[in-house]
C-alpha cells in the first residue's frame, strides 16, 4: 500500500481544493451527501491517481454516507488508517489535532478507500477521505 501511494505522490505537485463536486466524486468514487459542507481536495497523479477530500458532514447523515460510499464495516474507535502524506502544505488537513475519532478501510478491485472520521463535536463531524488507484 505504501509503495503505490509514494508512486503517486512523486509524480506532481499535486492541485489543492481547486476540484467541484462532481471531480472529486468521480476521483474518489462517492458521491458527497447534499449536506456535505466547508469541501476541500487534493489529488495527485502519476502512475495511479490519489486523492484527500476533507468535508463537514451532520453527524446524522454520517450512517448513510458510509453506506453508500461502500464502507460496510463498523469504523473502529481510535483507528486512524491515513498514510503519511507532506500534508504540512494543507492548512485544511487537519486529523492529527482530535482525540476522538474513527476510522476504516475497503479495498475495492484496483481501488482502496481510507476513512478518518473526527467525532469531537457530536453534531457536526469533520470527515477525512484518502482514496487512490492501486
Amino acid at each position: 500500500m505504501v509503495l503505490a501511494l509514494t508512486a503517486c505522490s512523486t509524480a506532481d505537485a499535486g492541485q489543492s481544493s481547486a476540484l467541484d463536486r462532481a471531480t472529486i466524486e468521480q476521483y474518489a468514487r462517492i458521491k458527497l451527501p447534499a449536506s456535505a459542507t466547508d469541501i476541500h481536495s487534493y489529488t495527485v497523479s502519476g502512475i495511479d491517481r490519489a486523492i484527500l477530500v476533507r468535508f463537514t458532514l451532520p453527524s446524522t447523515d454520517l450512517s448513510e454516507f458510509l453506506r453508500d460510499a461502500g464502507y460496510v464495516e463498523t469504523l473502529r474507535a481510535g483507528y486512524n488508517p491515513i498514510s503519511s502524506w507532506p500534508r504540512e502544505k494543507l492548512e485544511w488537513w487537519k486529523s492529527d489535532q482530535t482525540n476522538e475519532f474513527r476510522g476504516g478501510s475497503v479495498m475495492e478491485p484496483s481501488f482502496w478507500k481510507n476513512i478518518f472520521v473526527d467525532t469531537s463535536d457530536q453534531q457536526t463531524y469533520i470527515v477525512y477521505l484518502e482514496h487512490f488507484e492501486l
